[in-house]
């Protein structure tokens, strides 16, 4: 299982994703949540902070 972003809510909190895979399968999980990362650009970005 890995996590990974999703993006971020109307306050501008993170929230993300997790990927789970069959037993014994961690490396295909972390290629797949490696390609998710790069194809999102989700890293790349910064949440639009609100005051409340």
């Amino acid at each position: 299982m890995v996590n990974v972003p999703a993006g971020f809510d109307h306050q501008g909190r993170p929230m993300g994703i997790q990927l789970i895979g069959r037993n014994k399968e961690d490396l295909k999980v972390l290629q797949i949540a490696h390609a998710y990362e790069k194809a999102s650009q989700l890293t790349q970005t910064n949440p639009n902070l609100k005051k409340a």
